[in-house]
């Protein structure tokens, strides 16, 4: 008997219940059991609606599993055991599973600022909407702050201020409301939140929820009787307690298939997966959690609208690449390494390209395309703007950041480095170079210089005049030239540079290094205070010698130099070290040459939170 266990009842916990039902319904090997802590499935999608005080229908699990031979038992999963493939429900009852699919979906983040837990409502679920429901009819006047401007901001604050005109809305959010919108649709639903009263602070960080009211970044305290934090999604520690393959949000890691990549009859789906394309890592939503590509996927019995075409089934295959949103997601997919390439040199962060590649997804799935000539221009143009709107949002970040700020690292293909702009284009010191251009700047060289956009495309993308193009273009220009390193090494002789580097640190050979290191070298460490490195660049020769020969006598981060390991890697667009110790990566190298072959820049990121892309091994360029 093949016991199929199900975790978690939401939007595709559900789906892949039904679906899975559906499929094996005359099959007596399978058995299928659903968890879920509560009988009554709730529409996440439309909490807001809850918390604005309508009643939405009751929907029962048991009912809804009436028939389908799905055993449902009610209860909160406190253990997954991947090994003996047990799961723990309230600590008392051990259900053992052949297969498990994992839809534990997410709840709102309450971690990241204070007095969030204390003092703001979220719509995690039913319940605390309902009491939501209940402060805001019990105030006769006063002021909702609404903090996150995604869908459920947007869609909370509209129902608020449409259900109670006696109060004052107030949506609070780090980028403008409704980002992942189309322009025009943007516009309308501006147009209806001021309509409907609500009032915008775009650009604003909240940093501390009160009891009466909000604190901004800029000192400003933003008076309210209510606050609904809507900003954030966290995912249950279960998976990563268990022991599978997780992302840095904890979400498990899987392949196309939603099979997990450490333990293949895991599945997940929702919120809770990152789902490994060939072209990098996607992030499931209750909306879009499982992918419609049936040939893909083993587990295409997921989704009602999945098909495997099969011998004789020619039909659903011509359905299904007929389909519009078939075709939709093929003309995104081809076009998906693309604006992966265009976001990650704009932002130089790995997770952040990611998250406005899936922005850019929503406003493409959900615009009118039917005018759209150019695909590629147009796709462009979304990925432009909304990277544009993450670096200005960013920078203040940047400024405030503890050490030396350096790019994420990526693993890249051995044939970038034969693409000569490409490469230099992704290499650490041009990205260091581009963080210094405005935003505006960096997005007309990148499109210009590198994808060869002609100034018109350009121009329609960042959505300002030729003319104005053509001089941000030049000014952007004249500031690379002025700062990017006046010699490119070929990828052979930086490769045997950076092998002597490393065995001259490693072996403590002063001799190599001074041979091997220009007289003004700089030595940028990135640690993001998180692990010890320099809080400076070290310049000159002599003294990144002294900082060398400091590091290599003591541990690092509990781990001696002697059970480190290296490998050497082409890390954006040349060869570069990856430093393991203690079943962790610890550090990434990179080393830029000058006329002569010596070393005249070290790149040294050992942020933990920028070595995730390299740790999960794909190359995404």
């Amino acid at each position: 008997m093949n016991e199929i266990l199900i975790l978690g009842a939401g939007y595709t916990g559900m789906a892949a219940t039904m679906g899975l039902a559906g499929r094996t319904r005359r099959r007596d090997d399978v058995h299928i059991t659903l968890v879920n802590p509560q009988a009554r499935f709730t529409e996440r999608l439309r909490l807001h609606q809850t918390a604005s005080g309508q009643a939405l229908d009751d929907l029962e699990i048991p009912d809804r599993l009436a028939g389908t031979g799905v055993d449902f038992i009610q209860g909160w999963v406190t253990g997954i055991n991947a090994g003996a493939q047990t799961v723990q429900i309230d600590d008392r009852v051990t259900l053992r599973y052949d297969t498990l699919v994992y839809a534990l979906g997410s709840v709102t983040d309450t971690s990241g600022v204070a007095g969030v837990d204390e003092f703001a409502y979220t719509l995690t679920d039913a319940q605390h909407a309902v009491l939501l429901a209940a402060r805001l009819d019990a105030m006769s006047t006063g002021t909702v702050v609404v903090a996150g401007g995604g869908l459920t901001g947007v869609e909370s604050a509209a129902e608020i201020a449409e259900r109670h005109p006696d109060l004052d809305v107030v949506l609070v959010s780090r980028q403008t409301p409704g980002a992942m919108m189309g322009e025009n649709a943007r516009a309308r639903l501006h147009r209806g939140l001021d309509r409907l009263g609500v009032q915008i602070r775009a650009g604003a960080d909240v940093v501390k929820v009160m009891a009466d009211g909000v604190a901004l970044a800029d000192g400003e305290v933003v008076p309210a009787q209510a606050v609904l934090w809507t900003t954030g999604v966290r995912v249950s520690p279960l998976a990563t307690a268990a022991g599978l393959t997780v992302d840095d949000r904890g979400r498990i890691v899987t392949d196309e298939s939603l099979r997990s990549v450490s333990h293949p009859n895991v599945y997940a789906v929702g919120d809770a997966a990152a789902i490994r394309q060939g072209y990098g890592v996607i992030h499931g939503t209750c909306q879009s959690g499982i992918p419609r590509d049936g040939d893909l996927q083993p587990m295409a019995d997921l989704s009602p609208d999945q098909r495997v075409s099969r011998p004789g089934h020619g039909d659903l295959a011509e359905r299904r690449s007929a389909d519009p949103m078939n075709t939709d997601q093929q003309t995104f997919a081809e076009h998906r390494n693309l604006l992966f390439s265009i976001a990650y040199r704009l932002l130089g962060s790995v997770a952040d390209a990611e998250d406005v590649v899936q922005d850019a997804w929503f406003k493409w799935s959900a615009e009118d395309r039917s005018q759209v000539a150019d695909p590629k221009a147009y796709l462009a143009r979304i990925v432009s703007n909304l990277a544009m709107e993450r670096l200005r949002s960013t920078r203040r970040q940047r400024e405030t950041y503890v050490g030396p700020w350096l790019p994420e690292p990526i693993l890249t293909e051995s044939d970038v480095a034969e693409d000569v702009v490409a490469a230099e284009s992704i290499s650490m010191a041009m990205l260091v170079v581009l963080e210094t251009l405005s935003p505006l700047e960096r997005a007309v060289f990148v499109l210009k210089e590198v994808f060869d956009f002609s100034y018109a495309e350009i121009a329609e993308a960042v959505e300002r005049s030729e003319a104005a193009v053509r001089q941000a273009a030049h000014r952007a220009r004249e500031h690379v030239r002025a700062r990017r390193p006046r010699f490119e090494a070929d990828h052979e002789k930086r490769r045997a540079a950076t092998e002597r580097f490393f065995a001259a640190t490693i072996g403590g050979d002063v001799n190599a290094l001074m041979e091997l290191l220009a007289p003004d070298v700089k030595l940028w460490t990135d640690g993001g205070g998180k692990v010890r490195q320099a809080m400076r660049p070290v310049v000159g020769a002599a003294n990144v010698l002294r900082w060398i020969a400091g590091n290599v006598k003591r541990p690092y981060e509990g781990v001696e130099i002697a059970d480190m390991t290296a490998e050497l890697v082409d890390i954006n667009g040349g060869p570069g070290i990856v430093m393991r110790g203690a079943g962790r990566i610890i550090a990434t190298i990179t080393v830029d040459l000058d006329a002569q072959g010596r070393i005249v820049t070290v790149h040294n990121v050992a942020n933990p939170d920028k070595l995730r892309a390299v740790a999960e091994g794909a190359r995404r360029l």
